[in-house]
């Protein structure tokens, strides 16, 4: 058996529709990006509903995924839901 890695908790920002990694890094820092980017799509309602932010504490190999393949990030909210629901910011 394997060592898993496990990071410090890590937040991404990433748009569902396009599958685009907006932001990562410092959950302090990603979410005040998150905030900021908010503010900009209601008042332009472009995107809306479209952006998500996730912090966590991931394992090393997931968090490369998330990062490497923009289509594996979808997969992963919609099969992690449940375990990440406390975690998972969405824009309504």
């Amino acid at each position: 058996m394997g060592i898993v890695a496990i990071m410090d908790e890590v937040a991404i920002c990433f748009d569902k529709e396009s599958h685009l990694l907006l932001d990562h890094g410092d959950p302090e820092d990603v979410m005040e990006y998150y905030e900021d980017i908010l503010k900009i799509y209601q008042k332009t309602e472009w995107m809306r509903g479209s952006i998500i932010m996730i912090s966590a504490k991931f394992q090393v190999i997931e968090l490369n995924k998330l990062l490497l393949d923009p289509h594996y990030i979808t997969r992963f909210i919609e099969n992690s839901k449940s375990l990440f629901a406390r975690d998972i910011r969405e824009d309504e």
